[in-house]
């Protein structure tokens, strides 16, 4: 009945395309389209202006505005059967992009998540293994006191020789 009414239907409701008069009791098009273009409607859907105002001004306020499509009365009943069905097939693929980028957004962060995990993980095992060079390094020089020849060296020390560079 007016934009008023439209707009309560609109905010309550889903809907997958509004056909819009510029010229309507309470709230025209226009102010319509500036409340609309307000509310975060998710997905949000196309708004095509029908209009008996020619001008161009009109056009461009409309667009301006919000508006997707713009058609003027008389409606040719062929004109307006393919501009729904544009703008309905227009909407499911902004639908269908808008939940394939949810999607991918999810994964991103799920795989931020694994690789955030995984670097921890490389980080302590570079720590335990710099822990483990710093401790080979001291063994080894432990055997460099070990001054004798293999003649002299007995089995107990050949034993800590080889446990050291274990």
């Amino acid at each position: 009945e007016n934009g008023a009414v439209a707009l309560e239907i609109v905010q309550k409701n889903h809907v997958d395309l509004i056909l819009l008069d510029i010229k309507m009791p309470v709230l025209d098009g226009f102010g319509f389209l500036e409340k609309y273009s307000q509310l975060t409607l998710k997905p949000d859907p196309p708004v095509c202006i029908m209009t008996a105002f020619n001008d161009t001004a009109t056009r461009r306020k409309s667009i301006y505005l919000g508006a997707d499509d713009f058609i003027n009365k008389p409606i040719d009943p062929v004109e307006l059967e393919t501009r729904i069905a544009s703008l309905l097939r227009i909407s499911k693929f902004q639908q269908d992009l808008t939940r394939f980028n949810e999607t991918l957004e999810q994964k991103v962060d799920q795989r931020t998540k694994q690789l955030r995990l995984t670097l921890d993980q490389l980080k302590k095992s570079k720590r335990e293994l710099s822990k483990a060079y710093r401790e080979m390094i001291g063994r080894i020089s432990k055997l460099t006191q070990f001054n004798q020849n293999v003649n002299s060296l007995n089995l107990y020390q050949l034993g800590l020789c080889t446990a050291a560079l274990g």
